[in-house]
């Protein structure tokens, strides 16, 4: 459709970030493909599961695949716009 899924993602994310404390870890472990990991939580509660829940991120591991899951079936954020087949090529989830 005519939504930038990208810019609409980034503005979820600036949004959940703006008046909040937010912390990040690094986890020691670096993910399948080689990318550091990191775990941010904003007042305690995770941003991670906070973006998939809404519908902005996706489950990379199966760790958020519940929050996914509802989030696709309750058609919030992304899911609930007309994408393109191919949104994720390229990307880490690929």
């Amino acid at each position: 459709g005519d939504v930038n899924v990208y810019r609409a993602a980034a503005d979820a994310l600036r949004e959940a970030t703006r008046s909040e404390q937010l912390i990040c870890r690094i986890s020691n472990l670096p993910a399948a493909n080689g990318q550091d990991r990191a775990q941010c939580t904003i007042d305690g509660a995770s941003l991670n599961q906070h973006m998939v829940s809404s519908g902005w991120a996706r489950a990379s591991d199966g760790a958020y695949a519940d929050a996914e899951a509802a989030a696709r079936a309750e058609a919030r954020g992304l899911w609930g716009l007309e994408c393109p087949v191919d949104l994720w090529r390229g990307s880490v989830l690929e």
